[in-house]
């Protein structure tokens, strides 16, 4: 083992100040006495402390929880609200472009029956038409038999 080399050092001593000369290291203070008080702790109230404690931490932790909770559902509400409100308001401007679309098919589903209804009558006419026509013809044939059987 190498030689340990020592310094000699001079301390300085101040002389105290009137604050420092009331202090007297060989009496204890208030806080080395709370310290050891605190020392003089039975475990069992550490531990129901400490305990306390835990359970004050976590009933903390569970109403931010539920306050996180209610905030997102509120929020999802407001959001669905909203998704409502566009829809009904899309709803309506939709409804508000197609409506001169159906009143213009409505129109022509009219103008349809209405044309129907006048080629059924042409038909009609047509076919009571061709009736008495064949009817007259059937005459004159009639007739022209019977004048030339004479």
């Amino acid at each position: 083992m190498a030689p340990t080399r020592q310094k000699n050092t001079a301390k300085i001593v101040e002389q105290p100040s009137s604050s420092e000369a009331e202090y007297d290291p060989s009496q204890p203070d208030a806080s080395q006495s709370q310290s050891q008080q605190s020392q003089e702790i039975p475990a069992d109230t550490l531990k129901k402390l400490l305990d306390k404690t835990k359970q004050q931490n976590i009933k903390r932790r569970q109403k931010k929880e539920e306050e996180i909770e209610t905030n997102r559902r509120q929020a999802v509400q407001e959001v669905q609200r909203k998704i409502e409100a566009c829809h009904q308001e899309h709803q309506e401007k939709l409804r508000a472009l197609r409506q001169p679309q159906i009143q213009r098919l409505r129109e022509l589903l009219q103008e349809k029956q209405d044309v129907e209804k006048q080629l059924d009558q042409c038909y009609a006419t047509i076919d009571q038409s061709y009736s008495i026509a064949s009817e007259q013809i059937q005459a004159a044939v009639t007739d022209k038999i019977n004048n030339s059987t004479e």
